[in-house]
């Protein structure tokens, strides 16, 4: 936890000193200690596919732009809401048959 603490810190001074343009977060670096590695593995590949598109659509006002890009928001709130969902259905699974 003291090499995560130091390491966020660390990354916030290199992120201030830079004026925002340093390309990793504080808060990935707490999410990486806190969340079960599966999960931040999926938030990887969410990441890298929205900077994908990102890099695929950079025009805006385009359908791909907006779908993929204005879009990134409602299409992650809905993964996680329906990550979410499934969780409590399995948990109610769990607890009938076992």
């Amino acid at each position: 936890m003291i090499v995560a603490a130091v390491a966020a810190a660390a990354i916030e001074i290199a992120r201030m000193i830079t004026k925002g343009r340093f390309a990793l977060s504080a808060v990935s670096i707490g999410l990486g200690v806190v969340l079960p590695p599966e999960s931040t593995f999926a938030m990887w590949i969410g990441a890298m596919i929205f900077w994908l598109m990102r890099l695929r659509y950079p025009t805006q006002g385009t359908k791909g732009n907006r779908i993929w890009v204005e879009g990134m928001e409602p299409i992650c709130a809905g993964l996680i809401s329906g990550s979410a969902l499934m969780g409590i259905g399995n948990a109610i699974v769990n607890v009938l048959m076992g």
